[in-house]
């Protein structure tokens, strides 16, 4: 698994040019990687993250968190300068990619 998730990556990182279509892949990828992590163990499950978690466990404080943590990051994302656009699509790409990792993890353990 990880020698497909560094090639994903890589190839990513490599294509990772200051164009609308690869940006906007990797803001789509960011979204779903939120979405399945949400997905793959959702409410009331139990939560390592202490400030997602209420008790332990995943609760609406924890999803509205998670969920506005995504949109700000695509507003902050929209009114930023173009230039920084490459920059942004690494750091989807990997906030994407590690956020994918949890949710295969989520899956396998329930």
């Amino acid at each position: 698994m990880k020698p497909l998730i560094l090639l994903i990556v890589s190839a990513f990182l490599a294509n990772a040019q200051e164009t609308p279509k690869v940006f906007r892949a990797s803001q789509v990828f960011f979204v779903a990687s939120q979405a399945a992590d949400l997905a793959s163990c959702g409410y009331g499950c139990p939560e390592a993250n202490s400030l997602l978690a209420s008790g332990g466990q995943m609760r609406a404080k924890g999803i509205a968190i998670k969920v506005g943590f995504t949109l700000g990051i695509l507003a902050l994302q929209r009114y930023t300068p173009k230039r920084w656009r490459k920059g942004w699509t690494v750091f989807n790409t990997v906030v994407g990619v590690s956020h994918t990792r949890a949710a295969v993890q989520n899956w396998r353990i329930n």
